[in-house]
């Protein structure tokens, strides 16, 4: 198995770094965005951006930091995002060791490998990789606090990972916040039944700081942006009945494009994988699918409040793609198992 495991990690990593070497020109999302790096300086960037362009301040300060040091060039501007999309590759394999069983975390690793879109947004000037990478780091940082609850260190290391990604990726607040309910049913330790006091100060300086950088930077961006590009991500609220349709369209379109799908039910087989896998881990491994599931109600919300979209598009939504890649593969495995029996599927 090792063996698998090095060559798809080989794989991947040169996959993105080819894409990268390539350096296709810039579309037109793309270079929106780049021109802001051109002509302003690192607190200009804290304003709404030309073009109506979001994209947080931590990953604007990068891409000018990156621009002044190497030159304004498509390579340069396209560094950190290859750099956070290797980074994602090595930290997806540590959390499907911790959080899988073995040939659950190989074909999960080796459906993210498979994965046109992260690949795709690790050669674009865009936040996205940046995304997902800050994803997995909290998703790493709740499972070691719930694995040790006792030890501070833990809860620090978790709720500072948590602050800094409010910087630089923006539903990385999903994630820290569904993590926190998340530790908050699970994080038991000696002599307590529940962490109220670690999670309430993690809690509180998470939302300190995205409380900070939406004053600073998010509002400014958030009222010049075109929110009716975003519509199909929001749930009909004024038309209740129409919510089931509107999420069965969602969980089988882009949001589940992985490795990949389309619009309009073109993501059903890799939603029904990840359903079969959901209740693998149910069974199994129920505090895993929790976690991984924890982002979505707040995630519903916001949509809800038209704040931001819920998977309207593969690209608003690469923190989810870690989850469902997770249980996709363990969806794999289960129905290997089931059609072709468990010692065929092993060797399948």
């Amino acid at each position: 198995m090792t063996g698998w495991i090095l060559a798809l990690l080989f794989g991947t990593l040169a996959w993105r770094t080819l894409r990268y070497a390539l350096v296709f020109p810039m579309w037109g999302d793309e270079g929106m965005l780049a021109v802001n790096f051109h002509a302003r300086g690192f607190l200009e960037l804290l304003g709404p951006l030309d073009y109506g362009q979001v994209a947080p301040p931590g990953f604007l300060w990068l891409e000018l930091a990156a621009s002044k040091l190497l030159g304004f060039s498509e390579p340069a501007l396209r560094l950190v995002p290859y750099l956070a999309a290797v980074a994602a590759v090595l930290l997806f394999w540590l959390a499907c060791r911790k959080l899988l069983d073995r040939r659950s975390a190989l074909m999960a690793l080796a459906v993210f490998a498979a994965s046109f879109y992260p690949v795709r947004y690790a050669a674009e000037v865009k936040p996205y990789s940046l995304d997902l990478l800050l994803a997995l780091a909290v998703i790493l940082a709740a499972w070691a606090v719930y694995e040790r609850p006792t030890l501070a260190g833990r809860w620090t290391a978790f709720a500072v990972v948590a602050a800094v990604s409010a910087w630089l990726s923006y539903p990385s607040i999903f994630m820290s916040g569904g993590a926190c309910l998340w530790l908050l049913a699970y994080a038991s330790g000696e002599g307590r039944t529940r962490p109220w006091a670690h999670v309430l100060a993690a809690g509180l300086l998470i939302g300190a700081s995205f409380l900070a950088m939406y004053v600073l930077s998010g509002s400014g961006q958030r009222a010049t942006a075109p929110a009716s590009y975003w519509s199909a991500g929001f749930p009909p609220m004024s038309e209740p009945w129409l919510i089931p349709l509107w999420a069965l369209d969602v969980h089988t379109g882009m949001m589940m494009a992985y490795p990949n799908g389309g619009h309009s039910g073109g993501s059903a087989v890799s939603f029904l994988l990840a359903a079969a896998g959901g209740l693998v881990l149910w069974q199994t491994r129920r505090p895993v699918l929790k976690l991984l599931l924890s982002p979505l109600p707040l995630m519903f919300l916001a949509a809800a409040l038209e704040k931001y979209p819920y998977g309207a598009s593969a690209r608003v939504a690469q923190h989810i793609a870690p989850a469902a890649c997770m249980l996709i593969g363990t969806g794999i495995v289960c129905a290997l198992r089931r059609v072709l029996g468990a010692r065929r599927a092993i060797r399948v």
